[in-house]
């Protein structure tokens, strides 16, 4: 597809998207749980940015696999909720196609984050009490084929929260 991109000189890009969803979800697989959901998909998306000759400048490249998994538990002591996990491997990159030899602007990145969470919720006549926790690991991996590609990230954030509500 061809977009007007608003600029001044009337620039256009050209984009091409792909994406493949799967999802599954079982009722009642399990004694205590209500429901285990399964979801995936893979996005192929790719666009140019084009002169006003209509030459292609820059060239955006993403490609993204994405897992999620949730078990929906039934009350334990009272509580309910989810427990999951989530992934996602992908890689993007930015090239200047104007120019010969390296000319990437954002290098090939290699990304792929990993991360398990709950969240829970237990009621008390009027108050609603809802806590949570995600631990995720992301890993970022630029290729070195150009002489400003920056290290490796990687990094363990996790986080939790507690809420109440009067209801």
């Amino acid at each position: 597809h061809r977009y007007g991109v608003p600029s001044f000189d009337g620039s256009m890009i050209n984009q091409t998207q792909n994406r493949w969803n799967l999802e599954h979800v079982n009722r009642r697989p399990f004694e205590q749980v209500d429901s285990l959901k399964f979801k995936m998909s893979y996005t192929d998306y790719q666009h140019r940015e084009l002169e006003t000759s209509g030459t292609p400048a820059t060239r955006f490249l993403n490609q993204a696999l994405d897992a999620r998994v949730e078990l929906i538990h039934a009350a334990w002591s009272g509580w309910r909720g989810t427990v999951g996990a989530q992934a996602n491997a992908s890689r993007f990159s930015t090239t200047d196609l104007r120019n010969a030899g390296p000319g990437s602007i954002i290098p090939a990145t290699d990304s792929h984050n990993l991360a398990l969470f709950v969240v829970e919720e237990k009621r008390w006549s009027d108050w609603k009490l809802d806590a949570g926790a995600r631990w995720e690991r992301i890993a970022r991996t630029p290729h070195a084929d150009v002489p400003y590609a920056d290290a490796a990230l990687s990094t363990t954030p996790g986080k939790p929260e507690i809420g109440r509500a009067h209801v």
